[in-house]
């Protein structure tokens, strides 16, 4: 979607620590697998 937009240098990094805060949130339940954290960075030109 991003590049559709024209956006590049599109960067996406999942952050490790979203697990065990799924985790701590919700103790017994597998909700840690749809769940997670990034950050997002992406470089729309100038026209």
């Amino acid at each position: 979607m991003l590049q559709s937009a024209g956006f590049v240098q599109i960067r996406i990094a999942p952050k490790d620590e979203s697990t065990a805060f799924m985790q701590d949130w919700a103790p017994g339940r597998p909700v840690t697998d749809p769940v997670v954290s990034a950050t997002i960075e992406a470089v729309k030109p100038l026209a």
